[in-house]
């Protein structure tokens, strides 16, 4: 058995706090580290304080302070910026899950650029950016890690304004749709990525009314399809034009 951690409750900006959660107090810590595939990774959060955010929590604020780095060991977050306002427009910059890292932006002591919401029940570490300079202290090939997800980032941001500059809205919804898919036995394309008409929406820059009319034009023409799991299913090339 390994270490046995506790759950924290968080509150978001506009929810009450969630409601106790009454089951599952105690945790193998190895069995959740030991998912991640990347050594040092799996060391680092194996050190960091493990903690359950439930859904819709938020992980992170824009404008904070940045004094942790967190490490996703299950579950997904939405890292998304607010206009403000009476009529507020979200932008979501990404889903990140199992494996992955978000805050790393801020480690340089500036105020985090982006906010962080879990979408389901997710399982983090949250490592303080002190224990992870000292980390990367006595494990520097680390550095190249974060600075391999820093790029990576980076290069998505490029495609992204890219792909809203030069390209209309039915392309970047196409894109979106291709972007994580698994060929299925029969040829067809299935989506990995479950998504809400907002959420797709946020992504690709546009309202959901404009999302839920060219997903319903594409399922009309038998170009899509949707599963049992609320999941798509690329059937046919999608149109090179709406």
């Amino acid at each position: 058995m390994g270490a046995v951690i506790t759950l924290i409750r968080l509150s978001s900006m506009n929810t009450p706090m969630p409601l106790p959660i009454t089951h599952h107090r105690l945790v193998d810590a190895q069995a959740l580290t030991g998912r991640l595939s990347n050594p040092r990774l799996r060391l680092l959060a194996s050190q960091g304080d493990i903690r359950l955010f439930p859904r819709h929590t938020m992980v992170l604020h824009e404008g904070e302070p940045g004094e942790e780095l967190v490490i996703v060991l299950d579950g997904r977050l939405r890292v998304f910026s607010n206009s403000g306002g009476s009529r507020p427009r979200e932008v979501t910059y990404g889903i990140c899950g199992a494996g992955q890292l978000v805050g790393e932006m801020s480690l340089d002591g500036g105020a985090r650029s982006a906010s962080v919401m879990a979408l389901h029940a997710s399982w983090c570490s949250v490592v303080p950016r002190l224990q992870l300079l000292d980390f990367i202290a006595r494990e520097p090939v680390f550095a190249l890690d974060l600075l391999a997800t820093v790029v990576s980032r980076a290069r998505h941001a490029t495609r992204t304004v890219r792909q809203v500059l030069f390209t209309d809205t039915y392309g970047r919804l196409c894109e979106l749709l291709t972007r994580n898919t698994e060929r299925l036995s029969d040829g067809r394309l299935l989506v990995h990525e479950r998504m809400t008409h907002a959420l797709m929406a946020q992504q690709i820059g546009c309202s959901r009314e404009m999302v839920s009319r060219l997903l319903k034009d594409l399922l009309i023409g038998g170009y899509i399809s949707c599963n049992e799991r609320r999941q798509y299913i690329i059937c046919a090339p999608l149109p090179l034009r709406w």
